[in-house]
């Protein structure tokens, strides 16, 4: 389960690599490998694109709708 440090810290990674002086993203290949790097910095590197929705998906609602069900 994420924690919440884990989503603050990919937040955060993810502020500095929209503001990243001197590296402007421009291409799709450089989009995707930056945020590989910042949503897996913590946990692996070789992610697919299934993984990364995935992490994603983690990040924004850690308890995969758990909170809803009860509702």
């Amino acid at each position: 389960m994420v924690t919440d440090d884990e989503r603050r810290e990919v937040a955060e990674n993810l502020r500095y690599a929209a503001d990243y002086p001197g590296r402007p993203i421009q291409y799709m290949e450089q989009f995707i490998s930056m945020l590989r790097e910042v949503i897996f910095s913590d946990v692996c590197s070789g992610a697919d694109y299934s993984e990364m929705f995935q992490r994603l998906a983690e990040l924004i609602d850690p308890d995969g709708g758990a909170a809803d069900a009860d509702r």
